[in-house]
This record gives C-alpha cells, structure tokens and sequence, in this order.
C-alpha cells in the first residue's frame, strides 16, 4: 500500500486542472482557508510546468495519477524526485491516512473504468477518479466510496473538488466558486 499519511487535517481531490492556472491559485486560497496538507491530484494536469507550480505554491503532500492528456510524462516524475512528499503514480496512486478509528486506505486512478477493479480488488475506504470531467460521489459494494472531484480547470463543466476530513472519513464535494 502507498505512503502512511499521519494527517489531521483535510485531504483536497482534485483533477482535470488541464494547466487553469486561476483555478490553481483559487483552489489553493481555498485549500490555506479549510487547511488542506495533502491534495490528492487525478490526473489532467496537462503540463510539466503547470506541476512545478503547484509544487511550488504548496507546502504540502501531493500525490498525481497521470491523466491521458499529460504533455511531456516523463519530466513528471522529475518534478517529484526533486521535492519531498511529492509522488507521481502512471495509473493507480494508493495511501493510507491513520486516524482515530484505524486506517482509510485510498485509490485514486484517471481512468473510471478502472475503478469498479479497485473496488473488487477490496481494502479501500475511497476510490478516486477524474477524467470525466462530472462531479459523483455514489457508495459501492462493500461500502467503498467511489468518487469523482470533477474538474478544476472548469472544462465543460463549473469547477469542482473534493475535500476529505481523515479524522471521520467525510466526503464532500465543493464548487470552486460557489
């Protein structure tokens, strides 16, 4: 399983920021204001650069499943070994959170198709996943939590995330600019 996260405070999942900078500095203001120390990225980020920001502009973790549009992949894993706390997974991203009642153990991937193999594959408290660009939060089999932040970037629809608070596993799915 991925990186042990000793957080209390909350986890950000975002994805599909497609390089929307205004987006970006929006989600953070945001991120500061709910004290977000880990953002959970589902891929889209589109470029090197757009990465670098982020990872310059956060003080955090940040964990990225490559989405289909990323632009140069490679320098992505460049961007991570140079900054501490920062991973980039090729398809499936995992970590766990220790809270008060145990672990929750998460997913994260771009792709939704696969998720219904993360939910079978079993352990997870919460799958996540981007690429559709639609905000949906449902509960699986087993009481998995399958859920998808929509797309920062705000590209055919309103720009959405979603925050988790580790401490009593909620979920909730947030307009950026409500």
């Amino acid at each position: 399983m991925g990186t042990l996260l000793k957080s209390q405070k909350m986890i950000a999942i975002i994805s599909d920021s497609h390089d929307n900078l205004a987006n970006l500095e929006e989600f953070l203001k945001q991120a500061k204001k709910y004290k977000v120390d880990t953002i959970i990225h589902c891929g889209d980020v589109t470029t090197p650069e757009f990465l670098e920001w982020l990872a310059e502009n956060f003080d955090g973790i940040i964990k990225v499943a490559r989405g289909n549009m990323e632009i140069r992949p490679e320098e992505f894993e460049n961007i991570s070994k140079k900054r501490v706390g920062m991973e980039v997974f090729p398809e499936v991203g995992t970590l766990e959170v220790k809270n008060k009642n145990g672990k929750l153990k998460v997913a994260f991937v771009h792709r939704p198709e696969k998720t219904q193999e993360l939910v079978k594959e079993g352990g997870y408290s919460f799958v996540f996943y981007g690429h559709t660009h639609k905000p949906w939060l449902s509960t699986a089999v087993g009481g998995v939590i399958v859920a998808n932040p929509g797309t920062l970037g705000g590209v055919f629809t309103e720009p959405t995330y979603a925050l988790l608070d580790p401490e009593n596993g909620k979920l909730e799915l947030k307009k950026l600019f409500a």
